[in-house]
């Protein structure tokens, strides 16, 4: 769930957790207003049948108002959708163009107040993405001592946090950089 901009908050909800769609499932996100009723559900694409999602988990706004979805379609394989407060789809991200060997499994997604979208994704890392969809680049690998991430989140400061399994978490100092240059620091704190 994420508390929205505007207020209230939106929901994603699911009948069951497994990845097997039926006639009568439940997928969608449901907005609340500031009393917690039910303003609208984002199940379906416009007035079609077809369904936004398959299992959708995490959530955060961007500053569109547009609500940036994690849905998964199996235990390691999923995708960011992207839609309006209205229902309209906007686009999906699956991970990068060149990793087809390494499928996308999403965890976890944070928006950064220039629209900057971060995916936490359990196999290549911390994805930065662009307002449109397209990668940035990834921010944080194992390579850079990432290990088994699970969530993120950006601070007021424009740092990102990554928690990791066994209680790690790494602050980011400098992900936002137009030119794209390599992280400048990071810190790794181990919480026991």
């Amino acid at each position: 769930m994420c508390l929205m901009k505007s207020g209230g908050m939106a929901v994603s909800v699911s009948d069951k957790l497994d990845f097997v769609i039926r006639k009568n499932s439940i997928r969608a996100v449901i907005l609340l207003d500031d009393e917690n009723e039910q303003k609208d559900m984002l199940q379906y694409c416009g007035n079609s049948n077809k369904r936004h999602f398959t299992l959708p988990t995490k959530l955060s706004e961007n500053r569109n108002s547009d609500l940036c979805v994690i849905d998964r379609f199996s235990d390691n394989l999923g995708r960011l959708a992207v839609i309006s407060r209205d229902g309209k789809f906007r686009f999906e991200y699956k991970g990068p163009s060149d990793a087809d060997d390494d499928p996308f499994d999403p965890l976890d997604v944070a928006v950064a107040g220039d629209g900057c979208i971060l995916i936490v994704d359990k196999i290549l890392g911390v994805h930065q993405v662009t307002s449109r969809g397209t990668l940035a680049r990834l921010l944080l690998t194992e390579r850079q001592g990432l290990v088994s991430p699970r969530s993120v989140t950006v601070d007021e400061e424009r740092k990102a946090w990554v928690g990791c399994e066994k209680g790690i978490i790494i602050r980011v100092w400098t992900f936002i950089d137009p030119r794209h240059r390599p992280l400048t620091s990071t810190d790794n704190d181990s919480l026991v």
